[in-house]
C-alpha cells in the first residue's frame, strides 16, 4: 500500500498518554506495517532497524508499543486497525480487477434510455438514433440456430467451477485471517467440508456468492474471508464471557453448514454482505 487513511482524532486519542518520541516511533511502526501489508517482525532487532530505533530508550519504546498496541501471532505482531484497513484495500482491488476484466465500470443503462430516438418530422418512420433498433427493424428474418453464436462450449478445465480449489482456499484463509488458528492438517473430512461449501456457495443468490467459474468463486471467497477478518468476534478480539476463553473461528467453523450460514447471514459482523 502506498496510501492509508490517517484519522487525526483517533490517533491523538489513542496516543494521548505517549511522549512525542513514542508517538513518532508508533507512527513509523504503522508505516512499516502498511507498506509491507504484513504483521511486524517478531525479531526485535529487525523491527528496530526498520523503524530506525537505535538507542536503548528507543528500543524500549518499541518493546512497550508491541506489548500494548499490537497482538503477537505465530508469524508476527498484528494491529487490529491495520488488519481491517488492509482487508478493505484488497477488497476494493478485487472489485476493480473484476470490473477491468469486464471492460471497466458498468455503464448506466438510464443514460442510453434518455437519448433522443433521432426521429424527426418528415423523416423515415424507422428511427435512426439507435442503430441496434434500426438493424432489428431492417432485418425481419427470424434468427435460426445457425445464426446464434455457439455457447455450448464448456469452460476451460482450469476454470471449471466443479473443481474445488481446496488448497487455494486454505492458503487464502491463512493470508486474510492471520489472527485465526492455522490449518496444519488437511484431512479427508476437511476436504469434504470445504468442497461442500464451495458447491453450496456457487448456487447461492446473495453477495458475494453465486458464481459460475473457479476464478469468480475465488474472488467471492476472498471477499468472504476479508469480511470475516474484520469481525472482532470471529477473530477472537471480542471480550469473552466470564470464566470462558474468547471465541475464535477456525476453518472448521467457517466451512461447517451452521457456521457458514450464520456468518453469511451477518450474525457476527454488521458490515457483512
Amino acid at each position: 500500500m502506498n496510501y492509508y487513511p490517517f484519522h487525526i482524532g483517533d490517533f491523538r486519542s489513542g496516543t494521548v498518554n505517549m511522549s512525542r518520541l513514542s508517538r513518532w516511533i508508533y507512527r513509523d511502526m504503522l508505516d512499516v506495517y502498511y507498506d509491507s501489508e504484513k504483521p511486524l517482525s517478531l525479531d526485535l532487532d529487525v523491527l528496530c532497524h526498520l523503524v530506525g530505533a537505535e538507542t536503548e530508550e528507543e528500543r524500549r519504546i518499541v518493546e512497550r508499543l508491541l506489548r500494548f498496541k499490537f497482538i503477537k501471532g505465530e508469524d508476527g505482531y498484528y494491529q487490529e486497525t491495520c488488519v481491517r484497513v488492509i482487508a478493505e484495500y484488497h477488497k476494493k482491488a478485487v472489485v476493480a480487477q473484476t470490473n477491468g476484466k469486464l471492460g471497466g465500470r458498468p455503464k448506466k443503462a438510464i443514460a442510453i434510455a434518455e437519448k433522443p430516438s433521432g426521429l424527426q418530422s418528415g423523416s423515415d418512420p424507422v428511427p435512426t438514433g439507435n442503430p441496434v433498433e434500426t438493424i432489428s427493424e431492417a432485418n425481419q428474418e427470424p434468427i435460426t440456430n445457425n445464426h446464434k453464436p455457439d455457447t455450448s462450449t464448456a469452460s476451460s478445465t482450469s476454470d471449471d467451477v466443479r473443481q474445488c480449489p481446496t488448497g487455494t482456499l486454505v492458503d487464502m484463509y491463512h493470508e486474510l485471517m492471520p489472527l485465526n488458528p492455522r490449518v496444519k492438517v488437511v484431512n479427508d473430512a476437511r476436504k469434504s467440508a470445504i468442497r461442500a461449501r464451495w458447491v453450496e456457495a456457487a448456487k447461492l443468490n446473495c453477495e458475494p456468492f453465486g458464481y459460475g467459474t473457479k476464478s469468480e468463486g475465488l474472488a467471492a471467497w476472498r471477499l468472504f474471508f476479508e469480511t470475516c477478518a474484520a469481525s472482532r468476534f470471529l477473530t477472537g478480539l471480542s471480550p469473552p464471557s466470564p470464566g470462558k476463553p474468547a471465541f475464535v473461528a477456525d476453518i472448521d467453523f467457517l466451512f461447517s453448514p451452521s457456521g457458514f450460514a450464520k456468518t453469511l447471514e451477518n450474525k457476527y459482523h454488521r458490515d457483512a454482505p
